[in-house]
């Protein structure tokens, strides 16, 4: 207790450095609730079971590619989200374009198609056709892919 008394400066300031201590602490934690967690919390928890394989995505780019109208086809998967960039000729309609988009659900089955997300990007080699790029979503509670509203 002397001791305190004979450096009360001193003792301030460790209460005060204490307290600042906790403060930011709970501040940072308030900021970055999630650091250490996983991104997707549970909801990735299926897709060991309902996995995306590699058959299944040579089939599809490969699939794709003999198409006429397809030039290349590139694929991603990102937690449970497929994403699919099919770049198609430069003399090929938006009407064949999306029908090459909604072929790529044929490459996946009920139960990958009802865990995923689907997403598919048609994009043209040449940029100067403004109907291009044209993208669909299909949500893995639905059936078909919503495509973007025709610019």
């Amino acid at each position: 207790m002397n001791w305190i008394k004979n450096n009360v400066f001193t003792t301030i300031v460790i209460v005060l450095f204490t307290i600042g201590v906790f403060v930011l602490a709970f501040i940072s934690d308030s900021f970055f609730a999630n650091s250490g967690n996983p991104v997707y919390g549970n909801r990735l928890d299926n897709i060991k079971t309902i996995e995306i394989t590699q058959t299944n995505v040579n089939n599809l780019t490969n699939g794709l590619k003999d198409d006429k109208n397809v030039s290349d086809v590139k694929y991603e998967l990102t937690g449970k989200i497929i994403k699919i960039t099919i770049t198609v000729v430069n003399d090929c309609s938006v009407k064949d374009a999306k029908k090459i988009g909604n072929k790529t659900l044929e490459y996946f089955d009920d139960e990958q198609k009802s865990n995923y997300d689907i997403e598919v990007y048609l994009i043209k080699a040449n940029d100067s056709d403004k109907s291009f790029p044209i993208d669909g979503h299909k949500h893995s509670s639905k059936s078909s892919i919503s495509w973007s509203k025709d610019r």
